[in-house]
């Protein structure tokens, strides 16, 4: 898990920081005047340029919002890829030109939109999401989501096995503050978001911690508390503005109430900011011409092509990956553990106990900090457990469980969420993880698979990078305008980075530029 993000570095990450450094040396050993060329060849890695040369031009301001986001938001493993990959293959990405006009990529922190006011809507506050009507709730989450694609962590029992468990709760540093919209006239809900009164910046996976530390030198008020509006604990993109409505225009003039009653708290309890972490694409346009300033990411979400089994997805690879996936299939296959995949009342309290401890291990193994208790599995299976996916291994001999996998069953996507194990086997992390998920997310026809926040590791084996969103409103002005300089340096790397990864890392034998387009960047041979 993210708690302790900065301080997780595996072995091949240290080894990428440790080239990129090396990379550096080079530059500043052989020829000082290439870190102004850099820049002009590439503006888009101008944040990498000011990490490790502070001298280097732009901002200081910005420099010193940004110097840490580029890392955390791609991971330290990418950070130093895309930066060789730049660096190796300079002179071909020079045949290339890319296009990004379709990203339609606002810079967000305007002054709003004008429109009328709200007087029939009326925004309160509900300290727990015990105190909101489950139906009602749950209604707004559907509709939001739209037919078919409903989300299950937005949904109001997965929301309140977290408050009841007090994984999150006040005393974790997550007191819910959830903005409800209703109808002055009938009380009915017309809108709801999952918003939390924070004192700290941990389990969200969009990292601000560069950006509480600069604060200080903008504002003699505390970066904490902050408003954070999204599931705790879970990078999954989804609504966050719910919102349902007689009319496509009620509905949306319900969301942007939604949006303003977070800045007005902010206002009224002198907060430093409102952050929305993994809206969807929709949500985060409404919260730019909200004010909000608009943030990139990546992640590694697979794709169903209307494939009929895991074979025809692999016939779809390179041969170089399909005998590589197929190699590490084998090894779990002969390593005397069974593969199963539970849901529903097949989920037993000693599924729970064991994967529990298996989720402890991963925490203990990463540096983190454990956010769920074992409540919250329990009311997860209680409450959820037709949409819970559980992969676990035990041995053949003893049956004793050695590994688990935690995944939830949404209507078009299966999300991966939590892993662990007691005992080590080859490869049975990417069979838990990666490839159980492709065959159950085939059997059950969904879209997608994502799983979950950063590895770059992924994408060998079928996950290639997408962008995530962020909005963020900040109070300070002079704060707001060094975090927007911060954010649009940012976004230009995330951009380059997903293409260059796309390009020169994806398994697939062709498609690569298909799936860039899809993101909105198209790459065009220059003539």
């Amino acid at each position: 898990m993210a708690g302790q993000d900065l301080l997780r570095f595996s072995t091949a990450n240290i080894m990428n920081e440790l080239f990129l450094l090396l990379q550096v040396l080079l530059l500043i050993g052989t020829q000082l005047a290439t870190v102004e060329s850099f820049l002009t060849a590439a503006p888009s890695l101008h944040p990498v340029a000011q990490h490790f040369f502070p001298a280097a031009k732009g901002p200081s301001s910005a420099h010193m919002v940004c110097r840490a986001n580029v890392g955390t938001q791609l991971g330290n493993g990418q950070y130093a890829r895309a930066f060789l990959a730049f660096k190796s293959h300079r002179s071909a990405m020079g045949r290339w030109r890319m296009d990004v006009s379709k990203l339609k990529l606002s810079e967000g922190g305007g002054g709003g939109e004008e429109e009328d006011t709200d007087i029939d809507m009326e925004v309160k506050i509900y300290t727990a999401i015990s105190k909101i009507d489950r139906l009602e709730w749950n209604k707004c989450c559907e509709e939001a989501a739209g037919k078919g694609k409903e989300n299950p962590f937005l949904a109001w029992e997965f929301l309140n096995a977290l408050e009841e468990s007090g994984s999150a709760s006040g005393a974790s540093g997550w007191a819910p503050h959830h903005l409800v919209v209703h109808d002055k006239h009938s009380s009915r809900i017309l809108a709801c978001a999952p918003v939390y009164l924070k004192g700290h910046s941990y389990g969200e996976y969009v990292f601000d911690h560069s950006w509480a530390r600069a604060y200080r030198t903008f504002s003699s008020d505390n970066y904490y508390p902050k408003l954070q509006c999204c599931v705790p604990f879970t990078p999954v993109m989804g609504p966050r503005l719910m919102a349902r409505g007689e009319t496509e225009e009620e509905a949306r003039r319900a969301r942007r109430a939604l949006a303003r009653g977070m800045v007005e708290l902010c206002s009224k309890y002198g907060l430093s900011s409102a952050h929305v972490t993994f809206p969807t694409k929709e949500d985060w346009e409404l919260m730019g011409r909200q004010g909000f300033l608009l943030r990139t990411g990546i992640q590694y979400h697979w794709r169903n092509e209307g494939y009929q089994s895991f074979d025809e997805f692999l016939m779809r690879l390179k041969q170089s990956r399909r005998k590589s996936i197929r190699q590490e299939r084998n090894k779990v296959a002969k390593a005397g553990v069974r593969v199963k995949a539970l849901t529903g009342e097949e989920i037993e309290e000693r599924h729970w106990d064991a994967f529990y401890q298996f989720y402890l291990n991963t925490v203990d193994e990463k540096w983190g900090q454990a956010y769920l208790n074992r409540k919250f599995f329990t009311l997860l299976g209680r409450e959820m457990a037709n949409k819970v996916l559980l992969v676990v291994a035990e041995e053949e001999e003893t049956g004793e469980l050695v590994a688990g996998a935690l995944n939830l069953i949404g209507g078009d996507c299966l999300y991966g969420r939590n892993w662990g194990c007691s005992k080590k086997y080859d490869s049975l992390h990417f069979e838990l993880c990666y490839y159980q998920a492709i065959d159950a997310a085939i059997r059950m026809g969904l879209q997608r698979v994502e799983a979950g926040a950063q590895g770059e590791h992924k994408i060998s084996r079928g996950y290639l990078p997408t962008f995530t969103y962020s909005a963020h409103f900040i109070r300070v002005p002079n704060f707001r305008n060094a975090v927007n300089q911060a954010l649009v340096q940012e976004r230009d790397q995330i951009i380059y980075a997903s293409a260059m990864l796309t390009l020169q890392e994806s398994p697939y034998k062709e498609g690569a530029e298909q799936h860039l387009e899809s993101q909105g960047i198209r790459i065009q041979k220059s003539q």
